[in-house]
């Protein structure tokens, strides 16, 4: 298979994920590129959408004043966030903001806590690559097996 265009406009974006109706928290995702059944896909029976099982990439939407639920770590793949638009921080295992304006790039080897949080005052557009493909459920914190991912759920704010 040669190079494969995928076009946001044929992509749902997902709503689904960890603690996403706890206020503060409401963000979507879509992932264009992910794993097999089994495995992270959000949009696997999209057009156009690629199925691998060497690695995941997508995009992060968080609204502003949204983060994540807490931080998480994958054990088994190394994780690239670039912020395309507004403003964010990377939050580390302590809770530390690292700030990050339009594309800045945060590297997160395997095993590193991490997180995000929106802190402008518009929607944050953050790509995100993934060295791996991980167990399907773990965003939905659904997952027995989280394939070596796993969330510490917290207060971000």
């Amino acid at each position: 298979m040669g190079i494969q265009v995928i076009r946001q406009a044929d992509l749902k974006p997902f709503w689904g994920n960890t603690n996403n109706d706890v206020p503060g928290h409401g963000r979507w995702i879509i992932t264009p590129v992910g794993g097999p059944e089994g495995y992270l896909h959000m949009n696997r029976n999209d057009p156009g959408a690629v199925t691998t099982e060497s690695c995941t990439g997508g995009l992060i939407v968080l609204p502003s004043g949204v983060s994540s639920p807490g931080v998480h770590v994958h054990n088994d793949f190394d994780e690239i966030y670039v912020v395309v638009s507004g403003r964010a921080a990377a939050l580390d295992a302590d809770g530390n903001d690292h700030h990050l304006g339009e594309m800045d790039w945060v590297w997160i080897p395997r095993g590193t806590f991490h997180g995000l949080r929106n802190t402008g005052f518009t929607d944050a557009r953050v790509l995100y690559f993934q060295t791996g493909v991980e167990r399907a459920g773990f965003q939905t914190g659904q997952a027995e097996d989280l394939g070596g991912s796993t969330w510490r759920l917290g207060d971000n704010s």
